[in-house]
């Protein structure tokens, strides 16, 4: 999940539930009223324009309804859950709903990835981020850890292999 600044307002969130797709959605600030909130410097950093967003994103509370469908009662995991945990409760907050039940964990509980060297694990992080795409947009950092995970555990096989 993605937002202006964490004193803003989310703008997109992304998730995956089977590690082949993603569910990608940028959010529309104009149903929320309080959600005035604008940094130019955000809008660099994500790629991603106000106009964008009022123009393709999606209605808060209906991606409240999706997100609370997929993913009430899961684990999710993510490489900073404090920050979007606190994401995900300013959407919710906004368009005045209850928050799924969430279990959020960091990434690097996953197993495979929690015994790797810090060496080990930066340079599967650069092999994944250069197959995906960008940092700080919410489709390919899902992305990005799918592709780790992967990488993650091909090379674990193959060490058992040998």
């Amino acid at each position: 999940m993605k937002g202006s600044l964490l004193k803003a307002d989310p703008i997109e969130v992304d998730w995956s539930m089977d590690a082949e797709t993603v569910e990608e959605h940028l959010i529309t600030p104009t149903s929320v009223g309080s959600w005035t909130d604008w940094s130019p410097k955000a809008e660099s950093l994500h790629s991603i324009s106000r106009d964008r967003l009022i123009s393709q994103g999606k209605n808060p509370r209906w991606l409240g309804e999706g997100i609370r469908e997929e993913l009430d009662g899961k684990t999710v995991y993510s490489d900073n859950p404090d920050y979007d945990r606190e994401w995900m409760r300013r959407l919710y907050h906004g368009c005045r709903r209850t928050e799924p039940d969430i279990e959020w964990r960091n990434y690097l509980d996953l197993p495979g990835i929690r015994n790797l060297s810090r060496e080990h694990l930066a340079r599967l992080e650069g092999e994944a981020r250069a197959l995906t795409g960008p940092a700080h947009r919410a489709g390919p950092d899902v992305r990005h850890r799918i592709l780790l995970l992967r990488l993650a555990r091909r090379e674990m096989e193959e060490a058992n292999e040998e």
